[in-house]
């Protein structure tokens, strides 16, 4: 299956209560850049790591379960990012959904810019030791 039409920068837009989806959690990524099979997050809890990016923006490689967007963290374990339906993203947990909308560069958050800046593919070999 073709996702080729979810690449681009998207943005938190809502959340919304889901009840159901109460017990599981929710992803801490509130603008993400999907493109070329790479997903540009910001991530600011990474442990046991000898390596980090300065600015904490990871370019990661993907994958597809499905239409859930998953990355692989630089310690080696395949995490959702969102699920791709109805052309845009969206994910649940911890009683709420959250939408994401596509965006133009202007409209990122500023306390996200970075993540306009062009970085290469992470090297795992930095973090999975």
């Amino acid at each position: 299956m073709s996702h080729s039409n979810a690449e681009g920068l998207w943005q938190q837009s809502q959340e919304t209560p889901a009840p159901g989806a109460a017990n599981n959690p929710l992803p801490d990524i509130y603008t993400f850049k999907y493109e070329h099979e790479l997903v540009t997050v910001r991530l600011t809890s990474i442990s046991k790591v000898s390596w980090r990016s300065p600015d904490e923006f990871y370019a990661l490689k993907t994958r597809w379960q499905g239409d859930t967007l998953q990355y692989l963290a630089p310690l080696g374990q395949w995490t959702d990012v969102a699920t791709f339906e109805h052309g845009h993203f969206a994910v649940s947990g911890e009683g709420l959904t959250r939408e994401y909308a596509r965006i133009t560069p202007e409209q990122v958050a500023d306390f996200n810019a970075d993540i306009l800046k062009p970085r290469p593919p992470h090297d795992y070999a930095r973090t999975m030791k």
